[in-house]
């Protein structure tokens, strides 16, 4: 893994995949960066990547050798079609069905039909090893060799593309997942082992996420097959996939841990969101993101985003490092229906790049972007992505046809699908921070993606926040996270049961800091095989706490002092979630994270912005709650500090932002557009 250059000599290309479009921001030392747009190639996602490299580089935004960064959707994608490896399981004897059983949990608590999202692997391609492990890593019954031989034969006479293995106790002592993956080297297929994609307790959740590693893994892999080579003939020096923690890793490690990359795209703007929150004052922001095809949020409190326990995709509990974030399936190119009860609704379903929104000219299904173009909050001239016309006639005729069939205006739908998309989404929004224990009242929202700062006000007013702000680049500010990421890696590991309090707090300091000290020692030595300079590194450790008898823990940063302080600020973090602490309940240390980093992002140089104040370059027949004849003003020809009130529509190359009455915009010296509630309530 090449590091981060000190001198500040070294190119930086960061490149974020969406379902829609592929962001680009080029980073060439002592000359401004640059952004830029392209659509994606959904069935070959590396196209667009590689296109948009020979693109800078042929108009010298980009030299050689440059640091590729990127995030990606071939995981998530890959698990939402379910178009992964056809995947064996050997699991410890009597726990075949384990990962079917699941947990008791129920999403839709009052549903009287529930269902589940169905196993990645199907029960005749799930094994048993005769073996057991205990609770404290003590083997009770060894592996019998010539069984997994037999086991091994089954699996490639049944056609297996890839192999997952998760028995009993594993994260506490390896060795017989360590012996089965020897002996799968006969047969020839990837293999994953619990042990290392997610040393953690819960035999369901590990077995689930060992499972959808070897599901994608062979997916990612062939991905970063066709990617990797043609990149590093551009001139890339190094090609590095962010991982859902914010970490990056080198193709050959990503590959194998493919499931750690799920939600990659998204981890670069939460990235970008933190690095932002400190230059700009803000101790607590919550990010929208919302993209072509989805809308994911995250809390970042005290300059820091949240780590999250578990994560969803797909309908899969996965459980590995990752930054706490909430996605739902509303975003531009969300498809607007109408049910047989003549109910409206706003996605999952996506038009995607291809064939797009009815704008685009070549969908026929009416989208959320479709619905802002017919209201005027994204002005019929403005091309999208910088150089997509809107086909404006288009998008009227196909509303007027939906329109007529549901028994409204095309105005009426238009704001009907506005209307849904925004209650989707303050939905999140309360998800987001209630149910971690803030209000939303104290957040600036940080609005980016291409679509985002098109909902941010109204949103804004609907959870009763104050403030919103849109970044400079707010179309390609997850992949601005990309070139800003200096996180190299994070793992987890659980420790045995029964380490508690009370009792010495050094008991449980010391088996802390020796398991701490073996993952350093792990991590170094990784580390230094990828050619990376130990000093200078950044460490970072956190323990997982919960009260005795809990079934969750939350990590908590691991001070100086020791656990004992852990243990104090645990229980403020405990109040604070869930309203309640009990320091007079046992505490359980259950789990240990180790993080490092390298360096600080690369300095990026500062805006230069106009003096003189910016005039409308046209108006907008905006219908918001009245129609309006709003002004509209181009991005980069604001002033600093030049106000701008609501309504008014502010374009840009890769976003629009819409000001409501009531709202005041205003550039601040970073260059991020400032929009803050002036109306009375």
């Amino acid at each position: 893994m090449t590091p981060i250059s000190k001198s500040g000599s070294e190119s930086i290309a960061g490149v974020d995949t969406g379902g829609t479009f592929t962001d680009f921001v080029f980073i060439v030392p002592g000359r401004a960066p640059v952004t830029w747009k392209c659509a994606s190639t959904p069935s070959h996602p590396e196209q667009a990547v590689l296109a948009g490299m020979k693109h800078a580089i042929d108009r010298g935004w980009l030299t050689a050798p440059f640091r590729l960064v990127h995030g990606t959707t071939v995981v998530t994608n890959t698990l939402l079609t379910r178009s992964g490896a056809r995947v064996a399981l050997i699991s410890t004897q009597g726990f075949r069905d384990a990962i079917e059983i699941g947990r008791q949990n129920r999403d839709r608590l009052y549903d009287l039909s529930p269902s589940r999202a169905e196993p990645l692997v199907e029960r005749r391609m799930r094994f048993e090893a005769a073996e057991r492990v205990d609770w404290r890593g003590a083997v009770l019954n060894g592996l019998d060799i010539g069984e997994i031989r037999r086991t091994l034969k089954l699996v490639s006479e049944l056609n297996a593309e890839s192999l997952a293995v998760c028995l009993l106790f594993a994260y506490l002592n390896p060795s017989h997942e360590e012996q089965i993956l020897s002996l799968a080297a006969e047969i020839g297929i990837p293999v994953s082992i619990s042990s290392k994609v997610a040393p953690i307790q819960g035999e369901f959740e590990r077995a689930a996420t060992t499972v959808a590693n070897a599901y994608v893994a062979p997916v990612l892999q062939s991905y970063l097959t066709a990617l990797e080579p043609p990149a590093r003939r551009l001139g890339a020096s190094a090609v590095h996939v962010m991982q859902s923690n914010g970490a990056m890793r080198l193709p050959p490690e990503a590959g194998h841990m493919a499931i750690h990359s799920a939600l990659s795209g998204p981890a670069g703007g939460v990235t970008a969101a933190a690095s932002l929150a400190r230059a700009a004052r803000r101790r607590r922001l919550l990010t929208l993101d919302v993209g072509g095809t989805s809308a994911d949020l995250a809390v970042v409190v005290d300059y820091r985003p949240q780590a999250a326990q578990e994560t969803h995709v797909a309908g899969q509990p996965l459980r590995t490092p990752a930054l706490d974030i909430e996605t739902i399936g509303v975003g531009g190119g969300a498809i607007a229906r109408i049910d047989e009860a003549g109910a409206l609704h706003v996605g999952p379903q996506s038009a995607g790049a291809d064939p797009g929104p009815v704008a685009y000219g070549r969908g026929n299904q009416i989208t959320v972007t479709d619905a802002h173009i017919l209201l005027g909050r994204i002005p019929h001239d403005v091309r999208l992505a910088g150089d997509t016309p809107l086909h404006v006639e288009a998008v009227a005729r196909a509303f007027a046809d939906a329109g007529r069939a549901a028994g409204m205006t095309p105005i009426d739908l238009a704001t009907g699908v506005i209307e849904v998309a925004n209650a989707e989404m303050a939905r999140a929004i309360r998800r987001a921070t209630a149910a971690r224990g803030y209000h939303p009242s104290g957040f600036t929202l940080l609005a980016f993606g291409g679509a985002s700062a098109l909902h941010a006000c109204e949103l804004a007013e609907m959870v009763a926040m104050r403030e919103v702000m849109a970044p400079p680049h707010p179309g390609v500010f997850s992949a601005w996270g990309l070139v800003q990421a200096v996180k190299l890696t994070e793992v987890v590991r659980s420790l045995p049961a029964g380490c508690s309090s009370p009792g010495p707090v050094e008991e449980m300091d010391r088996l802390v800091n020796r398991v701490l000290n073996e993952m350093r020692g792990q991590l170094e030595s990784s580390l230094t095989a990828d050619g990376i300079a130990l000093r200078g590194l950044t460490w970072q450790a956190t323990v997982g706490l919960r009260y005795e008898g809990q079934g969750s823990h939350i990590p908590i940063p691991l001070p100086t002092p020791g656990v004992g302080a852990a243990i104090a600020r645990f229980h403020r973090s405990h109040r604070r979630l869930y309203g309640f602490s009990a320091p007079e309940r046992n505490v359980e240390a259950v789990q240990v994270g180790l993080a490092v980093q390298r360096g600080r992002p690369p300095r990026l140089p500062k805006p230069q912005l106009p003096t003189k104040l910016a005039r409308p370059a046209g108006t907008t027949c905006l219908r918001l709650a009245c129609t309006h004849e709003a002004p509209i003003f181009h991005r980069e020809e604001l002033a600093v500090r030049q106000q701008l009130p609501g309504p008014c529509v502010v374009v840009q190359h890769d976003a629009t932002i819409l000001v409501i009455p009531g709202w005041v915009a205003e550039t601040d010296l970073m260059g991020n557009l400032v929009i803050r509630h002036t109306a009375e309530d």
